[in-house]
């Protein structure tokens, strides 16, 4: 897992985190930042997953927020005809 990804940038990750796992506050992760196994635990507690489970999870939200730096990073500003 690319860890460091997610904490580059944690307090907006953080929320990233809240908003896909809605019934794991931002307050229970925050602590755990440097801790990536303690959080998937967390998750797969809560969420009643496995922690493979829940680690895939993390894993495809690290991916997604990546994407959407890079296409950030690549957009096109509009262009009116």
């Amino acid at each position: 897992m690319a860890w460091t990804k997610l904490t580059e940038n944690w307090s907006e990750n953080l929320q990233a985190l809240a908003r896909r796992f809605p019934h794991v506050s931002a307050q229970m992760l925050d602590p755990l930042k440097d801790e990536p196994t303690k959080i998937s635990r967390v998750i797969a507690q809560t969420l009643d997953l496995t922690e493979p489970e829940a680690r895939e999870e993390l894993e495809n939200l690290i991916d997604l927020q990546s994407l959407a730096r890079e296409a950030c990073r690549f957009s096109i500003p509009w262009r009116g005809s």
